[in-house]
């Protein structure tokens, strides 16, 4: 299982019970898989099948190395002002927005093996995404005194420290995500 996408045990556990229909156990042996080089196959599989002798499959969710991205931009705050005939009109105050973005992006893995047979029945990869966004509004308008003495003495521009931290995505953020792969390879 990955250390930085949560709540995988719940999101199986939720999406298998209502996939079956029926009572279902579950066993967390994720150290004790080991998988192929290209993770088509589990090569202790015989020793997990002789573990668990009732265990008929086994599904794993696999993280490749994730990816953490950031973006800066500016942009213009602007107000929506109303005429007396119901017309929009903008306008923009002279403030500026900072907007710092980071972005958590993971390529992950799921399969399903059939234990008793040695083999793979099903995989599918899919993207786990986490964005989290800070604005930070200017102090004072660039057209005035103090904005362009603001601009001199302090430009936060693209600032490393004004990130926001993601280490994580979630699986909940896919709504029934094993209930959909589990559908997927019913059909």
């Amino acid at each position: 299982m990955s250390k930085n996408i949560t709540d995988i045990k719940e999101s199986l556990i939720t999406d298998f019970k209502q996939f079956a229909g029926i009572e279902i156990y579950f066993n967390d042996i994720t150290d004790e898989i080991v998988l192929s080089e290209d993770r088509k196959a589990i090569i202790n599989d015989s020793g997990i099948a002789l573990k668990y002798p009732k265990v008929q499959y086994l599904m794993v969710f696999y993280q490749n190395a994730s990816q953490i991205s950031y973006d800066f931009f500016k942009r213009k705050e602007k107000e929506e002002h109303f005429n007396k005939d119901g017309s929009t009109v903008t306008r923009y105050t002279g403030y500026d927005i900072f907007v710092y973005v980071t972005e958590f992006s993971a390529v992950c893995d799921t399969f399903l093996f059939d234990l008793k047979n040695s083999k793979l029945l099903a995989q599918a990869s899919d993207v786990f995404k986490n964005r989290e966004m800070i604005e930070d509004r200017e102090l004072f308008p660039d057209h005035t005194l103090l904005g362009l003495l603001s601009d001199l003495t302090s430009n936060p521009k693209d600032d490393k420290e004004r990130y926001p931290t993601v280490k994580g995505a979630s699986v909940s953020s896919k709504h029934k995500y094993f209930y959909a792969f589990l559908n997927s390879v019913y059909k």
